[in-house]
Formats: C-alpha cells, sequence, structure tokens
C-alpha cells in the first residue's frame, strides 16, 4: 500500500511539471524574453493544482494507466489556468484549453520518453 501511494506521488509529481511548463510556455505565448517572476509564481500554481487534482484522481483510480494520468494533466490544466489568472490571448477559455492540451502532449512526451528509457535499462 505504501508503494501505491509513492507511485502515485511520483505520477502526480510528474503531472505539477507537464502543468508548469505548458502554463509557462502558453502564458508568454512562446516568447520567454518575457517571462517574469509573476508568470513564474502563477505557472507554479497552476501546476500545484494540476498535482493535487491528479493524485486525488490516482488515489480515486489506483492502477491507472499513463493515458488516463496524462488525460487527468490536461483536464485539471484546463480549470487551474483559468481559475488561476484570465486569458491573455483569445476568449475566456481559450488559453486555458490549448494549455491543458499541451500539458497533456507533453504528459505523453515524458510518458513515452521514460518508457523508452526503461527499455534501454
Amino acid at each position: 500500500m505504501e508503494d501505491d501511494n509513492l507511485e502515485n506521488f511520483k505520477r502526480a509529481s510528474r503531472s505539477f511539471l507537464e502543468a508548469f511548463s505548458a502554463c509557462s510556455i502558453m502564458m508568454v505565448q512562446g516568447n520567454f524574453s518575457v517571462f517574469t517572476w509573476s508568470h513564474l509564481f502563477t505557472a507554479a500554481s497552476t501546476g500545484l493544482y494540476a498535482f493535487m487534482g491528479v493524485m486525488f484522481a490516482l488515489m480515486v483510480r489506483p492502477g491507472s494507466g499513463k493515458f488516463f494520468r496524462a488525460w487527468v494533466t490536461g483536464v485539471v490544466t484546463i480549470f487551474a489556468d483559468r481559475l488561476i489568472h484570465p486569458p491573455h490571448f483569445g476568449e475566456e477559455m481559450t488559453e486555458a484549453v490549448l494549455t491543458g492540451c499541451v500539458a497533456f502532449v507533453i504528459a505523453i512526451i515524458f510518458d513515452l520518453t521514460a518508457k523508452k528509457k526503461e527499455h534501454l535499462k
């Protein structure tokens, strides 16, 4: 049981990085020369919400696959992004939905990369 909790914590921790990365990219629209401390804290807050949401989802549905975690990361990131700050571009939900989609894609890439590293060992 303790090993399952540790594994869920590790999986949810990756969701923090994925949501943080997606939010950072989308807030400044890829122009990191305008990235400020405010952007850093906003992205970290979004990542923290994603971590908590994914941790909860993994506790409710233990043993779920990587695709489920990636999907939950994307969905939670949408709501976290919209909750944390107003949109920087597009309509009310445009930035949040795109940020969630980017977080989902990053999660898939991270999982594929981790799988490849395990295969090489």
